[in-house]
């Protein structure tokens, strides 16, 4: 999972800035989901893990000691997560049908909204 996000905006959300937060959510939930969808093969399970993967994120933020780090966190609760209900498929991505792309998982998002 790789992320662009900027040092500030995770540094204004450890600070409980609200406007901040709602950027990261805008910012990080496609990617979230595309990850998790890609590790689970399910359009159902993947958007359940990632509401769960943001409440995790958002509840523990301050807790983050090097914001640079944050992309590499927030995989690793990703994943964690993933693992925890056991939704990890063993299959290779390329079994997959249709993985969506960045267009679609933001249709999806905005029709799940």
């Amino acid at each position: 999972m790789s992320m662009d996000v900027d040092v500030t905006l995770i540094k204004n959300c450890m600070k409980g800035d609200q406007s901040s937060y709602e950027k990261l959510y805008v910012q990080c939930r496609p990617q979230i989901f595309r990850t998790v969808f890609l590790l689970t093969h399910s359009y159902d399970v993947a958007d359940d893990i990632t509401q769960e993967v943001l409440l995790t994120v958002f509840r523990s933020l301050r807790s983050l000691r090097k914001p640079e780090s944050y992309s590499s966190w927030l995989y690793r609760i990703t994943l964690n997560i993933c693992k925890r209900k056991g939704r990890l498929r063993e299959s290779p991505v390329e079994q997959v049908e249709a993985i969506p792309s960045e267009n679609d998982v933001e249709d999806i998002v905005l029709l799940m909204s």
